[in-house]
């Protein structure tokens, strides 16, 4: 949906709402916010864009897990900031992308925020826990201990200041290796052996 702060209304593809306040705990809340809260969270002047934590909500008339990302919209004359974009995400779309890492022998994965909160996450939230100052990182790739376990961390940050982390055990990419290596050795002995008796 779209929020206007000049006239306090919401529009969405479904009905506009010209008084929100009388609406909000049924259709736009958020939860451990009450309506002056909402509505300061909606007229701050940042013009970073961040999420909400992860609610049940309806959704298509079914109830689900949403994130809520908030950026803002500008006018086109000034570039002020004349309301703000609510974008709903089904957690189980971003959690679907972050399985796909973990099914290529991520041990674990997360989307951050500019602030380094972690917005969704999945795998071994400890290896994560053991990291000093994880949005300090720098974007690429650094090879450290956690826990006792030697692993490589690839972080990604995007031009709105959201980063994607990666978490990968050393030993998940020599068993890949040595699976590579394996094949390698065999397809040798099968060329051998043909050779041999050709």
């Amino acid at each position: 949906y779209i929020y206007s702060p000049i006239n306090d209304f919401v529009m969405s593809n479904v009905r506009t709402s010209m008084r929100v306040n009388l609406y909000y705990e049924d259709m736009y809340a958020v939860d451990g916010m009450d309506y002056a809260e909402w509505r300061a969270m909606m007229h701050n002047p940042s013009d970073e864009a961040f999420f909400l934590p992860s609610q049940n909500t309806k959704w298509d008339g079914v109830r689900t897990d949403c994130l809520f990302l908030v950026t803002p919209v500008y006018a086109s004359s000034t570039s002020a900031i004349v309301g703000r974009v609510v974008f709903m995400l089904r957690e189980s779309a971003i959690m679907n992308f972050f399985v796909e890492g973990l099914e290529n022998r991520a041990s674990y994965v997360c989307l951050m925020d500019g602030n380094g909160t972690v917005v969704v996450q999945a795998g071994d939230a400890a290896l994560f826990s053991q990291l000093e100052n994880p949005v300090l990182l720098a974007d690429g790739t650094l090879s450290a201990t956690l826990g006792g376990r030697d692993v490589i961390v690839l972080k990604s940050t995007s031009d709105k200041g959201f980063s994607c982390l990666s978490i990968i055990e050393m030993s998940a990419i020599s068993a890949e290796l040595r699976d590579v290596r394996s094949i390698l050795f065999s397809g040798i002995a099968v060329l051998l052996l043909v050779s041999i008796l050709l």
